[in-house]
């Protein structure tokens, strides 16, 4: 695992312990991939985060085009339900954090964009989508098309 992918994952285990919702494992994993658009192969890191309500996937890479741009993401998961994408959850609700999720490196260096996602995820793993982590409810969103149009 390169030294970006550790930096990410050592500020998510440091960020989880101030959830009120412990997580029950958190495993890592790379994950190579091919787009359509994009030549070459894409590599991204996994980090899959066992709650007691849903299972969260967190993705964090680097852009091959663009390699001063990070981006990251957030899916939730329960068997019988829809997968929950945490950008769509923002959008629905035109909450700025989800401009929060992705950085480039000439605005901030990668210590304080990373920084600034793990605080994102934390308030809202803390606060809004608790319920969902404790197995109280189910929230789903509709796809964000923003990008798409």
């Amino acid at each position: 695992m390169n030294n970006t992918y550790t930096l990410f994952e050592s500020h998510i285990r440091e960020g989880f312990k101030l959830l009120h919702i412990k997580p029950l494992s958190i495993e890592p994993r790379i994950r190579h991939f091919t787009l359509p658009q994009i030549a070459g192969p894409l590599e991204e890191l996994e980090l899959v985060v066992e709650f007691l309500g849903a299972t969260c996937i967190i993705h964090f890479g680097q852009s091959k085009l663009h390699t001063e741009l990070f981006f990251s993401g957030v899916e939730f998961n329960r068997q019988g339900q829809r997968t929950l994408f945490l950008k769509d959850y923002l959008a629905e609700r035109k909450d700025q954090r989800k401009e929060y999720l992705r950085f480039v490196d000439t605005e901030y260096t990668l210590e304080e964009g990373i920084s600034r996602i793990v605080e994102v995820l934390v308030a809202l793993f803390n606060n809004e989508l608790h319920p969902l982590l404790a197995g109280l409810t189910w929230i789903t969103a509709e796809f964000d098309w923003e990008g798409y149009k």
